[in-house]
């Protein structure tokens, strides 16, 4: 879990660098936001929802 947040994290970083470095007229965080809110649900869904074999 920590390796997939981090790549989240990475990803998070190039798309705010490169928004601000090419100019793009939006805010970086219309993309970040997004991107960490469905992570932390993905992984609040994973820790709480195990299966029993």
């Amino acid at each position: 879990m920590a390796i997939i947040w981090a790549l989240i994290l990475v990803k998070c970083v190039v798309i705010w660098w490169a928004m601000l470095h090419w100019s793009v007229p939006m805010h970086p965080l219309w993309i970040v936001a997004p991107t960490l809110v469905f992570a932390a649900l993905a992984t609040a869904i994973w820790l709480t929802h195990h299966r029993e074999d």
